[in-house]
């Protein structure tokens, strides 16, 4: 298929308005699947450095014409996506090159498209915030992580994903999909990944850029808390029936250097100060205080009513 563009720079400036007519005829009269009519196409232009541009042209006799202002000089990547109705019926692509004040011809070359509809619909229900200046997240909210530096917070849905919020604004801005149900989520020691802990005992390390999932550990106990102590150790606690079980996992070596059985744990609630290695979760009616020796991993536990290494705590 040949298509024509004609550009115009007016001024200093390297940017001007495009016009683009495209000859849709030959689509309609060749042997590809044949539509009952083309009733819309839409062109996106991209080109490093610039923001990517879309336009939907409006289409009479079989002829798609269009206006694009403030393009600059230079090459761009073009697709067109032609529709009947609202389903893609032709796609194609082309490199174009927008010069001053000269007309160019290209080919394009068409390929079928899958014939499915990209557009859906979406409904609304109005009504009244009943808290004002706050923004209902819909979601049946798990557990969270909260990243202060990048200003990012992950929530985990009890329908097996992750979605991650913009913290200011509380707009979502990525869904990570996950094939089993987590108990918990925490962020590593440096924020670049999910620590996706399991009723199995897995945690798996879920990487926050792509998306990625791999397995780390397996403490053959439900994960209730994870607490990274910088790279090297995860501390895990399991509290069940106000007891639990506290475990330290090694990353270097895949295994679990130190076990300890604490009665009154409650929940899974915990806080974590790395600079002097220690963790703090709550107990029926006192606070457990969790150090970590750095080389060997080892804990000393400590509350208001219990130690497990009287002197050390």
């Amino acid at each position: 298929m040949i298509f024509m563009i004609m550009v115009t720079f007016i001024g200093c400036a390297r940017t001007g308005s495009v016009g683009i007519s495209i000859d849709l005829s030959s689509l309609v009269e060749s042997d590809a699947p044949n539509p009952s009519e083309i009733t819309r196409a839409i062109i996106t232009l991209r080109q490093k450095g610039q923001d990517i541009i879309t336009r939907q042209l409006p289409i009479s006799n079989n002829t798609a014409t269009g206006q694009i202002d403030d393009l600059a000089e230079g090459y761009w990547e073009l697709n067109l996506q032609v529709f009947d109705g609202v389903a893609m019926i032709f796609t194609g692509d082309c490199e174009i090159e927008v010069l001053a004040n000269i007309v160019r011809q290209y080919n394009l070359r068409i390929d079928p498209g899958d014939g499915e509809s990209n557009i859906g619909s979406i409904s609304f229900v109005i009504d009244i915030n009943p808290m004002i200046g706050y923004k209902l997240i819909p979601q049946r909210v798990k557990a969270f992580a909260m990243d202060s530096v990048s200003g990012k917070l992950y929530i985990l849905d009890v329908a097996n994903k992750i979605t991650a919020y913009h913290a200011d604004t509380m707009s979502c801005e990525r869904d990570y999909a996950l094939e089993q149900t987590p108990s918990t989520i925490r962020l590593n020691w440096d924020n670049t990944a999910l620590l996706v802990g399991y009723p199995s005992g897995i945690i798996d390390s879920l990487d926050i850029d792509t998306g990625e999932s791999t397995q780390i550990a397996d403490l053959a106990m439900p994960a209730g808390t994870i607490l990274p102590f910088g790279e090297k150790y995860l501390l895990v606690s399991n509290a069940q029936n106000y007891s639990g079980m506290l475990k330290v996992w090694n990353n270097a070596t895949g295994m679990v250097v130190d076990t300890e059985n604490i009665a009154n744990l409650t929940s899974s609630a915990c806080a974590l100060n790395p600079s002097i290695n220690t963790a703090y979760l709550p107990g029926l009616n006192y606070l457990y205080r969790i150090r970590l020796n750095y080389d060997t991993g080892e804990m000393t536990v400590s509350s208001s009513g219990y130690s497990s290494q009287p002197g050390k705590a």
